[in-house]
């Protein structure tokens, strides 16, 4: 089980510039472009994609833009290397982003929707000179499935919503409590990788409390507190650099945050209220890797069965609930009472709606961390919720599984109606 882990992590967890569903948007436009000379040549774009991408990329800022929107990320990526990935947008020079914005405002973008079931769905055709350059990601970010140039394909795969050829039915098959202990016993060493997004997550989190962008709750909340930083200030202090965070990444400040499971956000919120708890109470660095593990190991666990993207909030629902396990951890709360968290969290936040990425999201990340530590104190105190509480389940596994019936099944129309609600508004 080790071994299947460290593999997760290593795939699972990621810097990446930008919000992800844009910066994926860009980087469909960069593989499109690859046989492209001079993307100045491109007279025409068609952009299709899924529901959640819609969503998710409307209303946040592009890094190097101040712009926000699906349009200026494709014609911006049209200029990247696609060999960067998710930081596609972070290796452009200045003269490149000059170009793409004067390109921007003289060609077309034709905007689709995907009609099919996929939440990871992006289809970019770039049209150069009679020739259409296409390319095509799927069910990951960062997932290329088809590219091809008029009627000649050089590249087509079938895409699966793993990470490269990993599987993680085995993994993701074990009890919450089980992968716990696996973590806690395992060599520390193997896992230190964790600390990277320790820094780099706090580094956003510190330019958002200085700066206050976006909507600036962040550096309200730390102009509203106590200068103080003690054990009773842990939920506002967690609660404003989570905030921070998520204010300057929505705004588009270029700067790189650790993901998790493909999500910036996910990433802040797995990590940061992890990183205002040892900033009170300055853990031992290698329980404090072990916390970080397990953080991410329970986002990831809940979004395998959840999914990628979802009509509710992950970060409520997903990778608080990580930061959670993982502050009761360094609190001394026993692994075998620490699954129970989940409960608490399903029963609380399962109906906190995904609307689209954008400014307010720190507003919902904000909240999920102080519910994920209030979770963490109602069980030092042996309280959580039962099966008796809505969709809790009979175990914390059960209610992941309702939590995914929920989201997947009740709530699927969900996403057309906030899509179209967002479009409304254009």
């Amino acid at each position: 089980m080790e071994n299947q882990i460290i593999s997760c992590l290593r795939s699972e967890v990621k810097p990446a510039t930008g919000c992800t569903e844009p910066v994926a948007i860009a980087l469909a436009a960069a593989y499109a472009a690859r046989g492209i000379d001079q993307p100045c040549d491109i007279e025409k774009i068609e952009l299709t994609v899924s529901t959640n991408i819609l969503k998710n990329a409307m209303n946040v800022g592009v890094p190097r833009t101040k712009r926000v929107g699906l349009e200026i990320a494709t014609v911006l990526g049209a200029f990247g290397d696609a060999e960067e990935g998710m930081n596609v947008l972070s290796k452009l020079s200045g003269p490149q982003v000059l170009d793409a914005h004067r390109m921007h405002q003289v060609i077309p973008v034709e905007l689709k929707r995907f009609d099919g079931g996929e939440k990871i769905h992006i289809d970019v055709v770039l049209h150069v000179k009679g020739s259409r350059h296409r390319a095509t990601i799927s069910k990951r970010h960062d997932q290329l499935c088809f590219y091809s140039v008029d009627d000649v394909v050089y590249y087509q795969n079938e895409c699966t919503d793993q990470s490269g050829s990993a599987d993680y039915t085995p993994l993701f098959s074990h009890t919450i409590e089980s992968l716990l202990k696996t973590v806690d016993s395992m060599d520390v060493l193997s896992i230190s990788f964790m600390m990277d997004g320790y820094q780099m997550n706090k580094d956003m989190a510190m330019y958002g409390l200085e700066h206050g962008p976006g909507l600036g709750l962040g550096r309200a909340i730390a102009a509203s507190s106590s200068k103080e930083i003690d054990p009773s200030q842990l939920i506002t202090f967690a609660m404003q650099m989570t905030a921070a965070a998520s204010d300057a990444r929505m705004a588009g400040v270029d700067m790189p945050v650790m993901t998790s499971n493909g999500s910036g956000n996910n990433g802040l919120t797995a990590v940061l209220p992890i990183v205002a708890a040892d900033m009170i109470y300055k853990f031992d660095q290698d329980k404090v890797i072990r916390a970080l593990a397990m953080s991410h190991l329970i986002n990831s666990y809940i979004k395998y069965y959840l999914g990628r993207l979802s009509s509710v909030c992950a970060c409520g629902v997903a990778s608080a609930t990580g930061s959670a396990i993982a502050i009761g951890y360094l609190l001394g709360i026993h692994i075998s009472k620490l699954p129970h968290i989940i409960d608490t969290m399903v029963a609380n936040l399962s109906g906190m709606t995904c609307d689209g990425a954008k400014l307010g999201c720190s507003l919902k990340l904000s909240t999920a961390t102080a519910a994920g530590i209030q979770s963490v104190y109602l069980l030092k105190h042996n309280s959580y919720a039962d099966m008796k509480n809505g969709i809790v389940g009979r175990s914390p596994e059960e209610s992941i599984m309702n939590l995914s019936k929920l989201a997947n099944e009740g709530m699927r129309p969900a996403d057309n109606v906030i899509t179209d609600i967002l479009m409304s508004k254009i």
